[in-house]
């Protein structure tokens, strides 16, 4: 769910990358950089065009000389509107992206991020920056996710590097931004249990990369989670049962149907 993209300086990145990234994560993008001790935030953009050609305006006056951070989202929890799009201000001199789900209590208007945000990372001290406790309690907090921190220096912190990919010198959260394969296979039985115990389908029917969790963008080692086109771990935050994960395990005997599309 989500991919954030930490572009340095002077390093460019291709408008077939960027459309990849919207199109794997659809549910609206955003970027920020900072200039002149303020952190300029960009988002709101559901359509790749507009995205586009905003954020390759900004690339050619700032992209030389300061770092770009970009987010394309999939909505895991909260509407899917501007209020929900990354990044996001903490305060007047930080602002951050995230890609993962954090353990938090979330609604149906308000994403895990934006509570995250509310409810933690709005009451710290302005600089905690610079405070690497603070940062320490921060990672503990959001374990499993990836934060990209900005603050009006253009200071970035990333929180998960190791867990991300470093191509080429940009930094990608995931692997969504790679050339992708699309899989359709059914039946879809993670798919039926998130719409009976979870309300809703979050994975979308389709795999982009067999490898990949649709949720977390982590590589999966499970015949059946790659079937299923999500991790073990991601069911379980999402309150799988051991019995549903061995109800999993059991149908991935089943002969399944399947068609690819290049």
């Amino acid at each position: 769910m989500c991919i954030v993209i930490y572009k340095p300086k002077a390093k460019k990145i291709s408008r077939s990358t960027l459309k990849r990234c919207f199109k794997n994560n659809p549910n609206g993008a955003g970027f920020m950089y900072a200039q002149d001790n303020q952190i300029r935030i960009f988002k709101g953009y559901f359509g790749f065009r507009k995205f586009w050609w905003s954020f390759r305006l900004v690339d050619q006056e700032v992209g030389h000389k300061t770092g770009i951070i970009i987010h394309f989202r999939i909505a895991t929890s909260g509407l899917i509107d501007v209020n929900n799009c990354h990044p996001f201000e903490v305060n007047n001199q930080v602002a951050f992206a995230h890609n993962g789900i954090i353990n938090i209590e979330s609604t149906e208007i308000k994403s895990d991020t934006v509570i995250f945000r509310d409810e933690i990372l709005s009451k710290l001290p302005v600089d905690f920056m610079k405070n690497s406790a603070i940062l320490e309690l921060i990672g503990g907090y959001a374990k499993n996710s990836k934060l990209i921190f900005l603050n009006t220096s253009g200071d970035v912190i990333i929180m998960g590097e190791k867990e991300g990919v470093w191509d080429d010198g940009i930094w990608y959260s995931n692997n969504s931004y790679k050339k992708t394969v699309n899989i359709f296979r059914y039946p879809m039985y993670a798919s039926e249990w998130m719409n009976e115990n979870y309300g809703s389908t979050k994975i979308r029917p389709y795999i982009h990369d067999e490898d990949i969790c649709q949720m977390c963008g982590e590589f999966m080692l499970q015949s059946w989670e790659k079937r299923e086109g999500i991790c073990c771990q991601c069911l379980y935050k999402m309150g799988a049962t051991h019995k549903d994960i061995a109800e999993f395990e059991d149908s991935a005997a089943e002969e399944l149907n399947f068609e690819v599309e290049y």
